[in-house]
C-alpha cells in the first residue's frame, strides 16, 4: 500500500554466488515526491533455510517541504522453506 495513487517501481535482483543473493528496489511516488529505497541481502544457511536483512530507506518533503529523510529501518529474518 502506498500512499499516492501512483508509484513508480524497479527491482533488480542479482546472485552473487550460489548462497548469497541480493537485490535493490527503489520506489518513487512523484504525487507527493516520496522515495523509497530497500536493499535486500539473503543468505542460504541449508537446503530450505534462508537469514535475510532487508534495509527500508525513506526520503520525502518534510515539515519545511524540504526534500530529506523520514527513516530507516533494518530488519533480519530467517525462513523456512518447505517442499514436497
Amino acid at each position: 500500500l502506498m500512499p499516492a495513487k501512483y508509484s513508480l517501481m524497479v527491482e533488480t535482483p542479482d546472485q552473487f554466488s550460489p548462497v548469497v543473493n541480493g537485490s535493490l528496489a527503489v520506489i518513487y511516488s512523484p504525487q507527493i515526491n516520496l522515495f523509497v529505497i530497500a536493499p535486500t541481502l539473503s543468505y542460504s544457511l541449508a537446503t530450505n533455510w534462508d537469514i535475510d536483512a532487508i534495509v527500508q530507506s525513506y526520503f520525502a518533503n518534510n515539515i519545511n517541504n524540504k526534500f530529506a529523510s523520514l527513516g530507516n529501518s533494518v530488519n533480519f529474518r530467517v525462513r523456512w522453506s518447505f517442499s514436497n
